[in-house]
């Protein structure tokens, strides 16, 4: 399934056409058919990968319990204890990133923690990774361990290129930059 084309089509939707999808979604991720065809898939101890909403990316972790409609999982990467619904376990391995279009201005969909990022100011250009993502702006460090938050609109993606890691532990990659 290719979640870059739902967003551009939902993109279109009237809000109306956005409740009702929700609430036709909300009844599947509910169905108990296939939350107990899920839960056979993997047991207590197992790894498994689930979506990371705050991160918005893909997170490991280790199941402790699986409860009726949600498990307990210790995040391997923060070793925090987590209630996660039975339907943002991706035992698929699906590829879940969401891909801004040309020409298209980045938003929270298109952005994860960590990502590299860059914004023009005064002539001068920014480069930084993710440190959060807000509902109408992205806080994040420059090179120069500097914070910002800055809209959505005004941010760039910086991607291949060399690889540097700043005094706080971020990597930056750069050089080759998706542009508007």
């Amino acid at each position: 399934m290719d979640f870059t084309e739902i967003i551009t089509l939902l993109k279109k939707a009237s809000l109306y056409d956005i409740y009702r999808i929700t609430d036709a979604l909300k009844n599947e991720m509910e169905d108990p058919e296939k939350i107990t065809a899920l839960r056979q898939c993997f047991a207590v101890g197992s790894t498994v990968s689930y979506f990371n909403g705050r991160r918005n990316s893909l997170s490991q972790g280790v199941v402790l319990q699986k409860n009726l409609k949600k498990i307990v999982i210790r995040d391997l990467q923060d070793n925090e204890e987590w209630n996660v619904p039975y339907f943002m376990i991706n035992l698929t391995q699906k590829d879940s990133t969401i891909r801004a279009q040309p020409q298209e201005k980045l938003t929270k969909n298109h952005l994860k923690i960590n990502d590299c990022v860059g914004f023009n100011y005064d002539g001068k250009q920014y480069i930084g990774n993710v440190d959060r993502l807000n509902h109408k702006t992205v806080t994040l460090t420059t090179r120069e361990n500097k914070c910002y938050r800055i809209s959505y609109g005004m941010l760039f993606k910086f991607i291949d290129g060399e690889i540097y890691t700043s005094s706080i532990g971020n990597e930056y990659r750069g050089k080759i930059i998706e542009h508007d």
